[in-house]
């Protein structure tokens, strides 16, 4: 609905080393992953455009604000980062560079 392109980010999706890797290989392929959606968890690809308006679900920096549901107004693209502005709280119209980050779980 927003003019202009938008750019998808992929995740990366890798088992942990285990002595049973081709097990979960058989079990669970990494295709199944790409279709499976779990509350709290970023789903495997997401489409963003410029002026998009996204909340973050992590935290990333208390400190500027960059916590669990701070808006942000997307403005520029990267290849592992984007640059957005901060909707929300004491900062503001803040510009700040948001990294791709890594989540595991064991």
């Amino acid at each position: 609905m927003l003019p202009g392109s938008s750019r998808t980010y992929l995740s990366s999706d890798t088992f942990l080393v285990t002595n049973i890797d081709s097990i979960i290989d058989d079990i669970n392929p990494l295709e199944m992953l790409h279709g499976t959606n779990f509350s709290g968890f970023p789903n495997h690809a997401i489409q963003l455009k410029v002026v998009a308006l996204v909340i973050l679900l992590r935290n990333i920096d208390p400190t500027i604000e960059l916590c669990n549901g701070t808006g942000l107004n997307i403005k520029r693209f990267g290849n592992k980062v984007v640059q957005a502005q901060i909707l929300t709280g004491r900062n503001i119209e803040q510009i700040v560079t948001i990294p791709r980050v890594d989540l595991s779980f064991n």
